[in-house]
């Protein structure tokens, strides 16, 4: 025991066991209660409200929404993609993404397309999760995410066309924000 009565150490230094004193907050390993876990079981998370946030993970159907504007990342009938109301989704459209994850990157598919980028604008025909198609998804201080994805060596966040609905790849790190609801 040392001079104030709570620890040994052995011939090395180090503490061969912890003495508790009154005064101290330490006890012995023996007198521990075990802490309480809780199972969690990933896929059957429960869907949060609507203001809640969502972070986007794999084996979810997401919907990708514009923060602030109600408006939702829709893959048209040419596999191109655009921002829409979710009342102005038409036939041969949707919103639903599965998100997946590849080698640590998320992508979004819907109808067995992936969501990404021909190095200007965004697209979902390509039928397999490659570099283009890669997301980071990162959270922004302001709330909601970018959604980032490599073009050449660095990242560029998705934004939005001049004409407010075509998705681009954005020039600088301006880009939109996004909100992931849970279908």
């Amino acid at each position: 025991m040392n001079e104030k009565g709570n620890e040994k150490s052995d011939t090395n230094g180090y503490l061969s066991s912890i003495e508790p004193t009154p005064e101290s907050s330490l006890y012995s390993l023996e007198s521990a209660e075990p802490p309480a876990y809780t199972d969690v079981n990933h896929s059957q998370r429960v869907q949060p409200d609507a203001d809640t946030e969502v972070v986007p993970w794999a084996g979810d159907t997401l919907v990708i929404q514009q923060r602030g504007t109600g408006r939702v990342i829709a893959v048209t009938d040419d596999r191109s993609v655009r921002l829409v109301t979710v009342d102005n989704v038409g036939t041969g459209e949707g919103c639903h993404w599965e998100c997946v994850e590849k080698n640590g990157w998320f992508g979004f598919k819907h109808a067995g397309r992936y969501l990404g980028h021909d190095n200007n604008n965004f697209r979902a025909d390509a039928r397999f999760h490659r570099q283009h198609e890669n997301f980071c998804v990162r959270k922004h201080p302001d709330g909601g995410y970018q959604l980032r994805n490599l073009h050449r060596w660095t990242f560029r966040n998705m934004g939005i066309g001049k004409d407010g609905q075509k998705l681009v790849v954005a020039k600088n790190d301006d880009g939109a924000l996004w909100d992931f609801r849970k279908v």
